[in-house]
């Protein structure tokens, strides 16, 4: 079976992708990092279909398990799952702490976490792989995280904190804009938020399509 696979796969190199493929990821990831590459991918196989499902991670996932997607990109970490195979690197996220205008003060200095967190704080949904890192990494110094507002998309948390309503916290890759601009600053802290990273899921054992791999 594994020949007459390997055999169809060489075939299949002959001749332009077709058919049709399901990315699932989140709003964020498709924004900051699958959009050119998937506008790249169709101007060279413009044959196949693509299909972009979005949500949190823990629904893509599970999408990813039922066979409702063919690829997934999800926020790391995860729990270890047996029926999938992860590729662990494909974008590294470096989560930092946010501030508008209100408190440019904190511009002039670095901050103890445990002084940060004497401000209103502002993160993403409990749900959320974001809120759980951040959880974890606090808890691992004896600091409670007790946000003052929830939000479910970081360009919400972006708006809210360029009008003073707290400090939050983003991956920088996702703020860049208004970093730039100076519509919001950096508030540096010791110690700083550990890196996470944008993880590739695949099932395991399962055939990959010329077209999915193409993409891949």
């Amino acid at each position: 079976e594994l020949f007459n696979e390997a055999e169809s796969r060489i075939e299949q190199t002959k001749t332009d992708a077709t058919g049709t493929i399901r990315i699932g990821a989140s709003d964020t990831i498709f924004e900051y990092f699958l959009a050119e590459k998937i506008v790249d991918y169709h101007e060279k196989f413009p044959a196949v279909k693509i299909e972009l499902m979005a949500d949190f991670t823990p629904d893509t996932i599970e999408k990813l398990k039922a066979n409702r997607c063919d690829i997934a990109f999800v926020n790391l970490p995860i729990e270890i799952d047996q029926d999938l195979r992860l590729n662990e690197n494909c974008m590294r996220l470096h989560d930092i702490f946010i501030a508008g205008e209100k408190y440019e003060e904190l511009s002039l200095s670095v901050l103890s976490l445990d002084k940060l967190k004497k401000y209103p704080l502002i993160t993403m949904d409990k749900n959320t792989v974001a809120y759980r890192s951040l959880c974890n990494f606090f808890s691992s110094l004896g600091i409670e995280v007790k946000p003052a507002i929830e939000v479910g998309t970081w360009d919400l948390m972006k708006r809210l904190v360029a009008k003073g309503m707290g400090i939050g916290v983003i991956p920088k890759e996702y703020a860049k804009r208004e970093l730039q601009s100076g519509e919001l600053f950096e508030v540096r802290t010791d110690p700083v938020l550990p890196v996470r990273s944008v993880g590739m899921l695949l099932p395991k054992n399962q055939p990959v399509s010329y077209a999915l791999h193409s993409f891949i």
